[in-house]
């Protein structure tokens, strides 16, 4: 199976981010055909990917996961940002203000734990991100940088952050079909 360890986006932010998704048509009316935004129920922050990992395996993995420990915390979401950058946008997210630092130490306490059953450390820093839409493919999103200048910056709210997933997740032509394996309470030892 293929999957990750994230954290969904509490389902009371849903409307807040699709209220800022029209918004952003709004302002740059090429985004509505020209970008996939993400379904509600798929927006999430990815703390580790795994990659396709066998049946076998998840015992293990699932008792790795409920070995990190860390206090629950909140974070808020707010202003869009682009990889690899607004002025040439494929991937379309939103940022983690505070709370970065607290979701940054829970991926480092996941990574160093799934480590110990073999899975390779991710080599780039985490950067935090709620993924809203991707840009398809053969499209060029000109001007999109100054559409999103005229903006108010955006505050997608807070959330309470008092558990993580994994996930898996199958890819299907109309996107991804994510199913929960296993939920992981924060808690201290």
């Amino acid at each position: 199976m293929r999957a990750f360890v994230g954290i969904f986006l509490a389902p009371a932010l849903h409307a807040s981010v699709d209220s800022f998704c029209q918004s952003l048509m709004s302002a740059y009316p090429r985004a509505r055909t020209a970008i996939k935004w993400v379904e509600p129920e798929n927006l999430h922050l990815t703390l580790k990917f795994l990659g396709n990992v066998s049946s076998a395996t998840l015992p293990a993995l699932t008792q790795a996961l409920h070995a990190v420990h860390s206090s629950p915390f909140e974070i808020n979401f707010c202003d869009v940002h682009a990889f690899p950058s607004l002025s040439q946008p494929q991937t379309i997210w939103i940022g983690v203000q505070d709370g970065q630092h607290h979701l940054a130490a829970l991926a480092e306490r996941i990574q160093v734990q799934l480590a110990t059953i073999g899975f390779a450390k991710d080599m780039r820093k985490f950067s935090a991100h709620l993924t809203i839409g991707r840009v398809r493919q053969g499209y060029t999103l000109n001007g999109f940088r100054d559409a999103v200048k005229t903006l108010t910056p955006a505050f997608i709210g807070r959330q309470h952050v008092d558990s993580f997933a994994l996930i898996e997740s199958n890819l299907t032509p109309k996107g991804p079909v994510y199913t929960l394996r296993a939920t992981i309470a924060l808690a201290l030892p």
